[in-house]
């Protein structure tokens, strides 16, 4: 007989090895894993140290100490004696041992990669007594996988202790986040029994800055050429791994708007996204927005080295030459008398005021010392004046 068939894992356990007949049994066996323990014969003077014989029963002991999940499977002992006419006669008995622990799995490192490179999760493992039968990957994104099952055997090797190697392929920033592995075996009493352990992956990145001007939806290519009273959008774009946490943006050198990550109440610009941010401002369009547009970001990657990058673009806003406001003091005057006609020409650039002529019913007129053009309200407007002294004809 055997004693004991459920141990725990380092725990010491005996085997008692033991046969009884009259006669005394002659050959005594105890073989695990095709591997005699003993093998007692008198027959051939075979003798092996912890026999003992007491009358008619020969027994074998053997202590392990401390149990190990190699010491699990099926012990057979076998005894063998003459009996009437001195035939020979068997008998043999077995006993399964199952070392048993609950499942456990070796701590993970943090993993840190570049985008795009491969993400090679650290090699772990994953034991216990009974095997383990199911071990399951949580990524930050919602997704599980189960990498190691009854069915899924390619990414852990092992049978007691499972090494398991994986590899996610090229990094993306939908990676960044924490991860968790759960593993499931039966210990005692054929209890399932569950272990986590998780780790981080960081997604590195250099901050990236990027602007664009958009009217409406349209984009626009053309800096230098920016036109008068459009719906003008500036969109400062920052990508970053980790996450940008500041973006500037200054508008024409004088308006400033700031937008940080981890104080959102003290921000005044507006952004949108994780990983590349969309930060933008919309206005529109006019004479005095001209000048330089600034985008700035900023991160933090490895050893929370501080990055920076900048983009900026140079405006021009431009403007059809147009004619507008056209005003007389009089349309009614005798021919003795005299009257002024007006007119604000606008544009940007706007025109020299030698290129500003006035014509009746589309013939030039000798205007001579009869009218001004003056520098309007701001640089880009011209006030033109038409002195029309005691006019003989309608004008």
């Amino acid at each position: 007989s055997l004693s004991s068939t459920e141990v725990d894992r380092e725990s010491p356990v005996t085997l008692t090895c033991e046969a009884e007949g009259g006669r005394v049994p002659h050959v005594l066996q105890l073989v695990f894993n095709g591997k005699n323990l003993v093998n007692y014969n008198t027959d051939n003077g075979t003798n092996t140290e912890g026999v003992t014989i007491s009358g008619h029963t020969i027994t074998y002991k053997k202590t392990i100490s401390k149990v190990s999940f190699d010491d699990s499977g099926t012990y057979y002992c076998t005894g063998k004696n003459k009996a009437k006419q001195n035939a020979e006669k068997t008998d043999k008995d077995n006993s399964e041992i199952t070392v048993v622990s609950d499942v456990t799995i070796s701590s993970v490192d943090n993993v840190d990669v570049d985008l795009g490179d491969v993400l090679q999760i650290p090699k772990f493992t994953v034991e216990g007594g009974r095997a383990p039968h199911e071990v399951i990957l949580a990524k930050p994104y919602g997704k599980t996988d189960v990498i190691y099952s009854n069915s899924v055997t390619s990414k852990c090797t092992g049978t007691f202790t499972k090494s398991c190697d994986i590899s996610l392929g090229a990094s993306t920033y939908q990676q960044d986040g924490n991860y968790k592995i759960t593993a499931k075996n039966r210990a005692k009493q054929n209890k399932e029994v569950t272990a986590e352990e998780t780790f981080s992956v960081t997604v590195y990145k250099d901050v990236e800055a990027k602007m664009n001007l958009k009217n409406g939806g349209e984009l626009i290519t053309d800096y230098d050429k920016v036109r008068y009273g459009i719906s003008l959008t500036v969109e400062c774009k920052v990508e970053g791994g980790k996450m940008p946490h500041l973006v500037e943006l200054t508008m024409n050198s004088t308006e400033k708007y700031l937008y940080k990550r981890n104080d959102q109440a003290s921000s005044n610009l507006t952004c949108t996204g994780e990983h590349v941010l969309t930060c933008s401002v919309t206005m529109t369009t006019g004479y005095h927005d001209d000048g330089i547009y600034d985008c700035k970001g900023y991160n933090k990657v490895r050893n929370s080295e501080h990055k920076e990058s900048y983009k900026s673009v140079d405006i021009t806003v431009y403007r059809d030459l147009i004619i507008s406001n056209i005003s007389t003091e009089s349309s009614n005057i005798l021919t003795n008398e005299s009257t002024t006609i007006t007119c604000v020409v606008g544009g940007k650039p706007i025109i020299e005021a030698e290129n500003i002529t006035w014509e009746h019913e589309n013939s030039a007129i000798d205007l001579e010392g009869n009218f001004t053009t003056i520098k309007g309200s701001d640089d880009y407007t011209l006030i033109s004046t038409l002195t029309l002294n005691s006019p003989s004809v309608d004008y």
